[in-house]
């Protein structure tokens, strides 16, 4: 924890923050640092720091590395003793801070209190245009997070015309907007701005981990192979750090799935690999573990397949499900979809305990990411089905999400969803759909699955 190193302008500060011993240290150092996402080493380096930037500073380092009880003691300590004597845009930030610390704790109520206690200080401030701009961009997320999709974006938008870290932030949330609203292809219009304008911002490493692991979950569910190249070359050379482990695993999981899909399978495994080394958390080893294990069955590696679902399996058992998120979900989905192709009655235990995690938790992520979750668990429900024989039961679901996924232009989504259907049924009205895609993509596993459909068509009419 960071303690007030300064002059003492108020009374000793309450025990819970640690007074650091004095040293000599750059603030500007420990500024590069936080750029660079190095938020222990920038924590370190502001040990015993005089600067009066040095407390706001490490408060954000704990924060964006989840040290909130430690950026709580830390940015109560430092208002407390700047609340009687320290100027405006001082108490101004010590409010903002307090607000999204508050955010990060659930604690809603109280971080719009603290918001509108630092826009009194802010408001009309010398020098306090950036500190609003972040305002409205934590007002943006608070709503984003409550499901307030409109106050969301008009917020956000507040913010479009500031510096680089602002605005883009700004377009991150606008991004997540246009998601929850289905809009999948403004989402990633934004997204590559981000992207572009970020290249090699050495300064700004978290904000491009961030906007990279976007950028890649999207191109890979729209297909957008042609950013396949320019994306894994930027992951490739970015300095990862430890607070960005989880971008990083996200990034290389989606990456390994755009490399299989067009045929560079050891460059697929390469990258699960990577992906599950990087994950900081069992549930995304989990994801990474299924990724291979899709890109196993594919190339009829039976066995290959068979030993990840086993290790995913007992991954299950080792995660505290109780406080999953909708992508722990989601995951499960996937994980009882592959399970079915093994075990129907284990992958409908698995299902049927994805759905469980659900009931009763709101996501508050707005009706088009709802409508997504649905899609992957009935697509899942569907594969199921088929496993156990009830075809009847089977094509229906397996047409709503294939419904879905083309509706919002996740394409390859559709057409491997019309592959279980035309398993079932070889004259399905989806057969033209997944025509098209194959004839104009370079999906060597659909252009076989897609061959072995036509042939088995048309052995059945001879």
């Amino acid at each position: 924890m960071l303690a007030i190193c300064s002059e003492d302008r108020s009374s000793k500060p309450p025990p819970s923050a640690l007074r650091l011993q004095p040293s000599k240290p750059t603030f500007d150092e420990a500024l590069a640092l936080f750029g660079r996402a190095d938020f222990e080493r920038c924590l370190e380096s502001l040990q015993g720091s005089s600067d009066h930037r040095a407390v706001p500073l490490g408060t954000r380092s704990l924060i964006r590395i989840g040290r909130l009880e430690e950026a709580s003691a830390t940015i109560e300590a430092f208002w407390h003793a700047i609340k009687a004597t320290g100027s405006d845009l001082e108490r101004g930030e010590a409010n903002l801070l307090r607000g999204m610390v508050a955010a990060k704790c659930g604690d809603s109520v109280g971080a719009l209190e603290y918001f509108a206690t630092a826009r009194g200080y802010l408001f009309g401030c010398t020098h306090s245009r950036l500190l609003l701009l972040d305002l409205e961009n934590q007002l943006a997320l608070l709503a984003l997070n409550l499901g307030d999709l409109e106050v969301a974006e008009e917020r956000a938008s507040r913010a479009l015309d500031g510096p680089l870290p602002q605005r883009v932030l700004a377009r991150e949330i606008l991004s997540h907007v246009y998601a929850a609203s289905d809009r999948f292809r403004d989402q990633i219009d934004l997204l590559e701005l981000n992207f572009r304008e970020l290249a090699g911002a050495a300064d700004n490493v978290y904000l491009q981990s961030a906007n990279l692991r976007n950028i890649a979950v999207l191109a890979q569910e729209l297909d957008r192979i042609d950013l396949y190249e320019v994306l894994s070359s930027t992951a490739s050379a970015i300095r990862w750090t430890e607070a960005t482990r989880s971008f990083e695993a996200r990034v290389f999981s989606e990456l390994g799935m755009m490399a299989a899909r067009y045929g560079d399978h050891l460059t697929a495994f390469k990258f699960f690999r990577r992906s599950g080394n990087a994950a900081p958390t069992l549930i995304g080893k989990l994801e990474a573990l299924l990724e291979g294990a899709t890109v196993a069955r594919e190339i009829n590696e039976k066995v290959g397949f068979a030993d990840r679902i086993a290790q995913a399996e007992e991954l299950v058992d080792q995660i505290d499900w109780s406080r999953a998120a909708r992508a722990g979900r989601e995951i499960l989905y996937t994980l009882a979809e592959e399970q079915a192709r093994l075990d129907s009655i284990v992958a409908r235990r698995t299902y049927e305990f994805a759905t469980s995690l659900g009931r009763g938790r709101p996501d508050n992520a707005g009706p088009a990411l709802d409508s997504r979750l649905h899609a992957i668990s009935t697509r899942a429900n569907g594969i199921i089905c088929k496993a156990e024989g009830r075809t009847d039961q089977a094509l229906p679901l397996l047409q709503q999400a294939f419904d879905y996924w083309l509706s919002v232009g996740f394409e390859w989504e559709a057409a491997a969803t019309a592959v279980e259907m035309l398993e079932l049924d070889t004259s399905h009205a989806c057969l033209n759909s997944l025509r098209a895609y194959v004839e104009r993509t370079a999906s060597r596993h659909l252009q076989r699955k897609m061959a072995s459909i036509t042939a088995g068509s048309e052995g059945r009419v001879a």
